[in-house]
């Protein structure tokens, strides 16, 4: 949680990893590091766009909590968007949807997924995302339905075959 807070000081540089280590311990100033060494890559550069997905693996194999404080803080970055100028909206939502939104899905953080697609999908298409938000609404209280019938379903067949599960849609 602490590297968490301090995600951006070395970054802004705020303050020193040796302050960082002398105040909180040697771990918390390695996830710090590491989430400046991957946030000081530029996307925009296509071998910069392979470096950071190799940065990030690299990073994953020694501690995915730098990896998951990026995604944290990218998708504070894509909620608090709209008050971004218009230019640096397009840039983030365009790297959320081609680096950040794979790898949560590649983490199985499929809600943060879904959430980063979002709100980059509005940003970059507003009139097709209203459009999409629309018609989904509309199917909702059918899908609701269905998806009760076939969970209720499945739950007999696995009480049938006494496995205690739960089903969720």
């Amino acid at each position: 949680a602490i590297a968490a807070i301090l995600h951006e000081t070395l970054e802004n540089k705020q303050v020193t990893r040796v302050e960082i280590e002398k105040h909180f311990d040697s771990k918390v100033a390695e996830i710090v590091e590491g989430y400046t060494l991957i946030s000081g890559l530029d996307p925009k550069d296509p071998k910069t766009q392979a470096e950071l997905f190799r940065q990030m693996l690299i990073t994953l194999s020694g501690n995915a909590v730098v990896i998951l404080i990026k995604l944290a803080d990218r998708l504070h970055n894509m909620r608090t968007l709209k008050w971004m100028p218009p230019d640096k909206q397009e840039r983030k939502a365009r790297e959320t949807l081609e680096i950040y939104a794979p790898l949560a899905h590649r983490l199985g953080m499929n809600t943060m997924k879904w959430e980063l697609e979002d709100l980059s999908f509005e940003t970059l298409y507003p009139k097709m995302y209203e459009e999409i938000v629309r018609l989904v609404s509309q199917r909702q209280p059918s899908r609701d339905k269905y998806l009760a019938r076939v969970i209720a379903a499945v739950e007999d067949d696995l009480r049938g075959a006494k496995i205690k599960a739960k089903i969720i849609g």
